[in-house]
């Protein structure tokens, strides 16, 4: 995130001399949405920047983000083509599966069981001390201060807050201390601790 103004920055100064140049215009948008949380620019740049089809304007992040603000807009129809052609040309698994990362030769399945998961150790130790683990959130909770403003921009309204214990594979100590019974568990199942990918 830190980057991103100076990208802004530099992308609109390359927008002014190269106006068609598709790459700048897809990262233009992506930029927008992602800094200013302006949907309604970063569909006309990213729009316009996918259908140069220039090299490097054929990216998953690029079709999610247009099709994400059209939703956000709205634009319920037209978000379901872009995130058909995405499909279409291999950037997803389906129109409707449109995750940015995924594990190769894994099942999409909406439900599995904990034997499927092969984490059945880690997740009963979890069902074993879910009361703890709820007592710890409402006190967490309560405090108020501890959570922050969801940062990935997922809401479309309303007052969403997050309280992360592990980020990227690392360990919030802060609030980890708030809720040791919980870190504690998830320290214990190596593959929830180093995740390097959302947080658990």
């Amino acid at each position: 995130m830190s980057q991103l103004p100076e990208a802004k920055r530099v992308l609109h100064e390359t927008l002014l001399k190269w106006r068609r140049n598709g790459v700048a215009l897809v990262h233009y948008g992506f930029v927008c949405k992602a800094l200013d949380n302006n949907c309604e620019n970063a569909v006309i740049y990213l729009r316009e920047g996918i259908e140069t089809e220039e090299e490097g304007t054929q990216d998953a992040r690029f079709y999610f983000n247009l099709g994400d603000c059209l939703q956000r807009l709205g634009q319920n129809k037209e978000a379901r083509e872009v995130f058909k052609k995405g499909a279409d040309k291999k950037m997803f698994l389906s129109e409707y599966q449109r995750s940015l990362y995924n594990v190769e030769n894994l099942k999409a399945q909406p439900f599995w069981t904990k034997e499927q998961t092969t984490y059945s150790k880690a997740l009963n130790e979890l069902e074993r001390n879910w009361e703890q683990i709820k007592e710890e959130g409402l006190k967490a909770l309560k405090a108020k201060t501890l959570f922050q403003n969801e940062t990935e921009n997922l809401r479309d309204f309303g007052d969403w807050k997050q309280f992360d214990l592990f980020m990227r594979g690392i360990k919030n100590k802060e609030n980890c201390a708030q809720t040791p019974i919980t870190c504690g568990i998830i320290e214990s199942f190596p593959e929830a601790r180093t995740c390097k990918r959302g947080q658990p």
